[in-house]
């Protein structure tokens, strides 16, 4: 198994990976793979640096080669590479879209300010919240002052970035095709949270549980999957995903886990319209 992770995001420390079964794992914020000019690698991170919470208001000053996004699937891809075909499972995780708000061209521009929908609520609408939204509220003009006003732009560049983290995939799935391991995979994309883009006046995730922080993707493909010319209204949660990956490689699933298997609504086996029990 192997995992691919920026480093500060890495929430499984060394010590305790291998205990996690993960039997290899890359750090994408150091040196990046393959090696490419060090000045576009510093002049990167040093933007991002330079935005921090913030949204960037031009591109990137290098292609979308030298980010780490492309620079975690560059791994991904070497290491497919040198794979010997035995079976693995591999964590492909890329910060993007994420803070620092920053794009490189043609994604900085690719979904232009105008066309963007109007936002679900204003600042003044944290009025009517508890006082932990207002509280956030301040926190982020406190951080990042005029936050709240530049909500189109934050919106126009985290889309940017989210096509970008789609080209990618791509990236990883046409390699997949090459080396003909796509029709013996299963391929699962999903995401750990939305951001509010805007939305009451705050970016990122943060207070309550409102539907676009957690109404993220989730999309599967591959070896048994049944394809599906719409996206399903079965309701289904990321504690499905231990359990069905049990079921797809045949492992029982532990006792104690969470959530329940999705194998059977994705082979054509069961209705898509599975039971939620909730307490």
């Amino acid at each position: 198994s192997i995992g691919t992770e920026r480093g500060q995001y890495a929430h499984i420390t060394p010590e305790v990976r291998g205990s996690h079964g993960y039997d290899e794992w890359y750090k994408t914020d150091s040196d990046p793979y393959p090696p490419i000019n060090p000045t576009q690698w510093r002049e990167y991170q040093e933007r991002r640096a330079h935005v921090g919470h913030g949204v960037d208001a031009s591109p990137l000053p290098v292609p979308a080669e030298v980010t780490e996004s492309a620079n975690t699937v560059n791994m991904a891809v070497n290491w497919l590479d040198h794979h010997n075909q035995t079976p693995f499972f591999m964590w492909v995780s890329m910060v993007d879209p994420h803070q620092p708000y920053v794009a490189p061209e043609p994604y900085f521009d690719m979904f232009p300010s105008g066309e963007l929908p109007e936002r679900a609520a204003d600042p003044e609408a944290v009025q009517a919240k508890s006082w932990i939204w207002r509280w956030e509220l301040e926190q982020q003009e406190k951080h990042a002052p005029g936050t709240a006003e530049k909500w189109r732009q934050f919106g126009r560049v985290y889309l940017g970035m989210t096509r970008m983290v789609d080209d990618q995939i791509g990236r990883l799935i046409a390699h997949l095709e090459e080396r003909n391991m796509l029709e013996n995979t299963v391929v699962c994309i999903i995401s750990d949270h939305g951001d509010y883009c805007g939305d009451y006046g705050l970016t990122r995730k943060g207070v309550g549980v409102p539907e676009y922080l957690t109404r993220v993707p989730m999309v599967w493909a591959g070896a048994g999957v049944r394809p599906h010319s719409r996206a399903s209204e079965a309701h289904v949660s990321l504690v499905d995903l231990l359990p069905t990956f049990c079921d797809v490689v045949g492992a029982p699933i532990p006792r104690g886990v969470q959530g329940r298997s999705l194998w059977p609504m994705l082979t054509g086996a069961v209705s898509t319209r599975l039971l939620l029990v909730s307490t």
